[in-house]
This record gives C-alpha cells, structure tokens and sequence, in this order.
C-alpha cells in the first residue's frame, strides 16, 4: 500500500467514527433543554409552536399575524429606530410574527440541507466505485484522483451541524440521514481498503 492511501484511510476513518458517535449522542441528548427554560416568557408559546408537526399550520397562523403587521407598518420607514415604536406598541404580535418566520424558515433550511445532502453524497457513491474501476484496470493515479474527492463529498455531506434551536423533528431526521451516510462511507471505505490490499498482493504476486 502507498504512504498516501494508508494516510487517507487512517484519516477518514478516524473522522466517519468520531463523527457518527457524535451524532448518535446528538440525537439522544441534543434536544435536552435547560429546566430554566420553563421561566422564560415566550415558554409555552414557543414550545407549541416548536411541537407543531404541521408546517403548514404555522404558515396560516403566519398568514394571519402578517397583514397585521403589514397594516401597522404602512407608510412607515423601515429603519430599526422608525419601526420600534411600532414593536414596543404591539410587542405580543410581533413576538408570535417573529416566532412563526423563525421556525418555519429553520424547518426550509433543514429540509433543503437534507435535500442537498443525498444530491453531494449521492454523487460521492458514484464516484468511489467508478474510482475502484479506473484502479482496477491499472490506472491508480487516475481512480483515486476520482474517488478520493467521492469520498471527500461524503465526509464533508455527513458533517456535524452546529446549530440547534427550532425544527426538532427536521434536526433529528437530518441527524439520521447523516449517521446513515457517515456508516455507508465507514462501509465502502473498508471495501476500498480491502480490494487495495487485493490488488497490491496480486500484482506482488504477479511479479514474481
């Protein structure tokens, strides 16, 4: 095996473990909240809007607090300081306003990274194996100019997020999607180790 091959492996395997503990322990502790949090002003109502399954009920909430806020910002300037006053008028309004937008476009931005994130590591489990191919029929150099970045796609796809907050069930799903790719990559990362050592015996053996 060549000093960069090892390199490789040793380093991708090191992250697709660390990574796919990580999420595990994510998935079962991340959504702890801090007993705190039941003090705090907005409590029920951000937890019900959090627990809501449906995003299409928060969106016709939504559509109902906005002409609201529309209404009261007509003719008005746009600047912080010119809308404040409006704000510290209706404080509840603006409170739900901001709660509906906040969740449902967190609940979008998970559900687009989900999206995205089968698109890259889709494309990635195309590459490694065709990689394999071009090795397989002598052209090493070639093969892993092609499935290292296959795997490359996978490691970065299957990532750790660093925001928590909001979209609870779409944070979790994502969460899973990403112990399942992180796992597929451990998988093929062995078999392309193991068809390596193959190929390197057989051509050592070959030349004797």
């Amino acid at each position: 095996m060549k000093p960069l091959q090892i390199t490789f492996f040793l380093l991708a395997a090191a992250i697709f473990l660390t990574q796919t503990v990580r999420h595990t322990h994510l998935l079962v502790f991340g959504g702890e909240l801090s007993v705190l949090d039941q003090f705090a002003s907005d409590y029920s109502e951000r937890k019900k809007v959090q627990e809501e399954r449906s995003t299409e009920v928060l969106l016709q909430e939504y559509r109902e607090v906005a002409p609201k806020i529309f209404a009261l910002e007509e003719g008005k300037g746009k600047s912080y300081d010119e809308l404040k006053p409006i704000r510290d008028a209706h404080p509840k309004l603006y409170e739900q306003s901001d709660r509906l937008r906040g969740e449902i476009s967190l609940r979008e931005t998970r559900r687009r990274e989900i999206r995205d994130l089968w698109l890259f590591c889709g494309a990635g489990m195309i590459m490694i194996p065709l990689g394999g191919c071009f090795m397989k029929r002598g052209w090493r150099w070639v093969g892993m100019s092609v499935a290292i970045p296959g795997f490359l796609e996978l490691l970065w796809w299957s990532s750790p997020s660093f925001s928590f907050g909001g979209a609870a069930r779409e944070y979790q799903l994502l969460l899973w999607n990403k112990i399942g790719l992180s796992v597929i990559g451990i998988v093929l990362l062995y078999a392309s180790w193991v068809f390596a050592v193959r190929d390197h015996d057989s051509a050592a053996n070959g030349s004797r």
